[in-house]
């Protein structure tokens, strides 16, 4: 792919001017001209964040305790599970994402600029066929912005509520390119204003995506790196429920299959896969399950888990026990333990490591995560049908998953709704929730929705999801070293350690930092 050198902004406050070579560095005199419909289409392929939250995020959530592998120490791993601010800024730190994020939404910007700069000649051509291809990355600029800010906002700010959103501190929503680096004018969105503006980026998007067409030269497993309707629709069902709009989540999620066929067949992975193939057939793009993959910068596919992580006889004790399992069956999935940290490993994450000096073969690990997949969707749609009160329909969805998710299980094993209420109970559950819509739920419903939070913790284990729950659930947990520097730190369902403290950086450029 010929490379474009594009003079956009980022506002991304933390970023080294050194980062931005080859992208930002550009004279407005040399920048490359986008001014045909393939070279939006070139532009948009780098508005997705090149950088991964998933390593920081799990070890905040839950998914963490003291392994007492004092041997296996790390300094960033220690202040990630205690919840301080990161000294340092490297691949996988909340810096160098909110830093890849900014810079991908600044592509997405050139892309939307450049697609309304060419529009107008087309129009006058009547060119039609480009039109109609040109509307299509311009949609899929769109979707990616709104995606971009969806995370920040869900990591540097409080959780979404109706009521207090307003006055909440958000991030920057960048909607222009800028023509210097670094502008110090930005301020912070309020968390209402930014998921409005999300909002109607992504519904602008969602009008068009139909009309993104796949590079012709590209092999067609790579359209899964990219939105398309159907990962679109997957992105607008979880922004519905995070924003407790259930309705609009169901139907956003109306296309899944509600049989479970294509979700992820996680007992032919325990019997056919290894520690070594399961990650590259998880993270594969021709998945059927998989709706959007991300093949980024990161080291979290060789990772063997240092001090603070989800042990392995804790996780298996907690999630992936037959005691843990409504049937008293075992779970499938594929699990195993890592020699040195103890951490559980289940096989998700493929990398792929690039050489940059042959010489002394050192380079870049690029590992490939999946960001939407068919199984997300699933249980976000389950959690709307919880959230309206149709019962039933939650209770059809969440007995095909577990079924899925359970190995030799026999056709008149069945989830009942008592089952759910009994494993859903707060005695039972892993989960304790308490989102901004509690008042409207019954009993009923909490027990389900722990269960199918529950659900969710496990299928997704280290992929960093989990700490979303913790947020907008207003969970609270506990995390402490239990041998050597005792020390315990208690996060509470409202604490402002759940919003991470925005880049030194940012912070020095005038953007308000978040109490602490």
């Amino acid at each position: 792919m010929k490379r474009l050198k594009i003079a956009a902004s980022v506002l991304v406050l933390g970023l080294s001017i050194a980062g931005c070579s080859g992208f930002l560095d550009e004279t407005p005199d040399n920048r490359t001209k986008i001014d045909n419909v393939a070279k939006v289409g070139e532009v948009v392929t780098l508005a997705y964040p090149q950088g991964a939250f998933l390593e920081f995020a799990d070890i905040m959530s839950d998914n963490a305790l003291d392994s007492e592998k004092i041997e296996r120490a790390d300094v960033t791993n220690t202040e990630y599970f205690f919840w301080d601010v990161p000294r340092t800024e490297d691949q996988d730190t909340p810096t160098f994402y909110w830093n890849v994020s900014y810079k991908a939404i600044a592509q997405a910007n050139t892309a939307i600029e450049a697609a309304e700069n060419i529009k107008v000649e087309l129009e006058e051509k009547g060119r039609t066929d480009e039109l109609k291809k040109l509307s299509g990355y311009e949609a899929e600029a769109l979707i990616a912005r709104a995606y971009a800010h969806f995370i920040l906002v869900n990591l540097w700010a409080k959780t979404y509520d109706p009521a207090t959103a307003s006055s909440d501190m958000g991030i920057p929503y960048v909607r222009r390119v800028e023509k210097e680096v670094l502008p110090d004018y930005y301020e912070r969105n309020s968390v209402q204003e930014v998921y409005d503006l999300i909002e109607e980026d992504l519904l602008a998007g969602l009008e068009n995506i139909k009309n993104r067409v796949p590079n012709p030269k590209a092999d067609s497993s790579t359209d899964k790196f990219h939105f398309t309707i159907e990962s679109a629709n997957a992105f607008a069902t979880r922004f519905y429920v995070y924003k407790g709009e259930f309705d609009k989540a169901l139907q956003y999620s109306a296309g899944i299959a509600m049989d479970g066929s294509t979700l992820r067949n996680t007992q032919y992975y325990s019997t056919e896969y290894d520690a070594e193939s399961g990650g590259k057939v998880y993270a594969d793009p021709t998945e059927v399950t998989n709706l959007l993959v991300a093949t980024v910068p990161s080291r979290k596919g060789r990772n063997g888990g240092y001090r603070y992580n989800f042990t392995q006889t804790v996780a298996n004790n907690t999630l992936y026990s037959q005691k843990t399992n409504p049937f008293g069956k075992n779970w499938n999935y594929l699990t195993y333990g890592y020699t040195a940290s103890n951490q559980l490993y289940i096989p998700k994450f493929d990398e792929v490591f690039k050489v940059e000096d042959p010489t002394n073969m050192t380079g870049i690990p690029y590992t490939t995560f999946v960001l939407f997949s068919n199984d997300m969707l699933y249980l976000d749609r389950a959690e709307a049908f919880i959230n309206e009160g149709d019962l039933d329909q939650a209770l059809t969805m969440l007995n095909v998953f577990v079924r899925k998710r359970t190995d030799e299980l026999s056709p008149a094993n069945k989830l009942t709704h008592a089952m759910v209420l009994d494993w859903g109970s707060e005695e039972k559950s892993t989960t304790q929730v308490e989102p901004f819509y509690v008042d409207k739920l019954n009993d009923t419903q909490l027990s389900y929705l722990r269960f199918l939070a529950d659900m969710r913790r496990r299928d997704t284990y280290a992929e960093g999801f989990r700490w979303f729950d913790v947020r907008r659930y207003r969970m609270e947990i506990t995390h402490k070293s239990t041998v050597g520097s005792i020390r315990e730190e208690v996060l509470s369902k409202d604490d402002n350690r759940k919003q991470l403290q925005l880049p030194e950086m940012a912070i020095a450029k005038g953007l308000e930092a978040n109490p602490r």
